[in-house]
């Protein structure tokens, strides 16, 4: 039994500390909804929380607060207020489990819930990002007070979620001064399958990346293959929108690729299933993830998937039976695998077969429900569904 664990015969009070409201919301419903029905007691507190957010959070009966938080940046004055607002919260409600998900909550509600002598104290990191993958000279320079800032929240943890074993390795390699800290790969956060559903792939083979427009998420692999493939028969959509990041690539450059014909842009999708039933495949040619959302998606959709073999890629899938795995940052072997896939369409039904059935089985929101609320409350139904 993990360390903190309280037992279901008294309500459970357990703290979900958010960065923003619409992840919480999109991505935790069901979580919450089935801690409530287990008889726990739920508050959702969140720094980013709009109306529409809060109102739904309520109905799956949580309590929802808010706290002040900049996002970015490291302001000495501005952390003073988040954690003395999140200590305020704590002595209020006296939860039993505190899980704080991605790296400020972690940072700042950690060491406050281990001051306050909290049972339970979950470190949730969905992705390690770049503070522990930098791609330049300044990211690594500036990854290093990040990563001592979030590495000091995870050791008042009483232990840490990941979503891949990759992520697991690092956070447990000697220089992080982690090791006593228990980590369990949670593996993802589940799909609904009833809003993803499977249809046939389209006759004319067609790629799709969904994702910020960063060298990181692969978009500037996936450009240079499309460039390098125009005229051959493929079609290349991208959806998604640049970033602030000071390595984003333009909207202009995209939109120039669409005017010479060599991809579609979308910006961005809200329909991401509508979306992929014009593709053959999504192509994530990430270098690191957590467990990419669009690629469960697309799984779920029966669509295969071409992805990097970076970290929460790899291993999402078994390379030839789902999709491909391709080398991390070569284009070339990118061209050569969707044209492999599109130069096979039986293949490529096949593989989409075994996306579907591979989500059903490993990715089903009902079957992670379940297993994130055993980890929390013990044994006991999830009373979540789920489609086949």
């Amino acid at each position: 039994m993990p360390q903190g664990r309280v037992d279901i015969e008294r309500k459970t009070r357990i703290l979900y500390v958010a960065v923003d409201g619409f992840a919480a919301v999109r991505f935790r419903s069901d979580l919450f909804r089935t801690l409530v029905r287990r008889g726990a007691r739920v508050t959702v507190t969140s720094a980013a929380l709009g109306d529409e957010h809060r109102a739904a959070l309520e109905r799956l009966g949580t309590e929802v607060r808010s706290f002040p938080l900049e996002r970015t940046g490291l302001n000495p004055l501005a952390d003073g207020r988040t954690k003395s607002a999140l200590r305020d919260l704590m002595m209020e409600i006296r939860p039993d489990v505190v899980i704080a998900r991605a790296a400020k909550p972690v940072a700042y509600a950690l060491p406050v819930a281990k001051e306050l002598g909290i049972a339970r104290r979950i470190g949730f990191m969905t992705g390690l990002g770049t503070m522990f993958h930098p791609n330049s000279a300044f990211e690594r320079m500036t990854a290093l007070l990040g990563r001592r800032v979030i590495t000091r929240g995870l050791r008042s943890a009483t232990d840490i979620w990941v979503l891949n074993p990759d992520n697991a390795a690092m956070l447990h390699s000697p220089s992080f001064g982690l090791r006593q800290v228990p980590i369990t790969d949670m593996d993802s956060d589940g799909i609904d399958l009833d809003a993803y559903r499977p249809s046939p792939l389209p006759d004319t083979p067609t790629f799709c990346f969904v994702g910020r427009l960063l060298p990181a998420k692969g978009a500037r692999a996936f450009l240079d293959a499309a460039r390098a493939l125009k005229g051959s028969g493929l079609r290349f959509i991208v959806a998604g929108e640049t970033d602030q990041h000071r390595a984003a690539i333009s909207e202009n450059e995209v939109r120039e690729l669409e005017r010479t014909g060599a991809l579609e842009y979308r910006g961005f999708v809200d329909d991401l299933a509508g979306l992929l039933e014009e593709c053959t495949a999504l192509v994530l040619p990430s270098h690191h993830e957590g467990r990419s959302r669009s690629v469960l998606e697309a799984l779920a959709c029966g669509r295969p998937v071409i992805v990097s073999d970076g970290p929460g890629c790899r291993d999402a899938i078994r390379d030839g039976e789902q999709g491909l795995v391709v080398p991390l940052g070569d284009h070339h072997a990118l061209c050569e695998a969707m044209k492999r896939m599109a130069g096979d369409p039986d293949r490529a039904r096949v593989m989409g077969e075994a996306a579907r059935t591979l989500a059903v089985d490993r990715y089903g929101q009902a079957e992670v429900t379940r297993r994130f609320a055993e980890d929390l409350l013990g044994p006991g139904s999830s009373e979540s569904g789920s489609g086949a």
